[in-house]
């Protein structure tokens, strides 16, 4: 699995599959409570045209692998693996 294809899993089936439900949703999109802190007001925006993700809370902001690192604390290597274990495919 390419890196290109890594990047076009979900953020939002992902968020979904970690048990994290959108607050709203307007056109593509996707505003959450923070899934990186706590926060009672979302303010985690995922653009799912884009496929990338933006805390107004901290300024953070990327793609899935981005995300799996800040969430799982582990390196860019890990996350794509996370990623394609996931999806059930094996890293070329």
């Amino acid at each position: 699995m390419e890196i290109q294809n890594i990047k076009q899993i979900s953020i939002i089936d992902y968020l979904q599959q970690q048990g994290y439900s959108p607050a709203r949703v307007q056109g593509i999109h996707f505003w959450y409570c923070s899934p990186l802190r706590n926060e009672s007001t979302p303010s985690f925006k995922v653009n799912t045209e884009r496929n990338q993700w933006y805390d107004f809370g901290t300024g953070d902001h990327g793609d899935i692998i981005d995300l799996v690192c800040a969430l799982q604390h582990c390196s860019t290597a890990e996350a794509m693996r996370r990623l394609a274990t996931l999806k059930g495919v094996r890293l070329a």
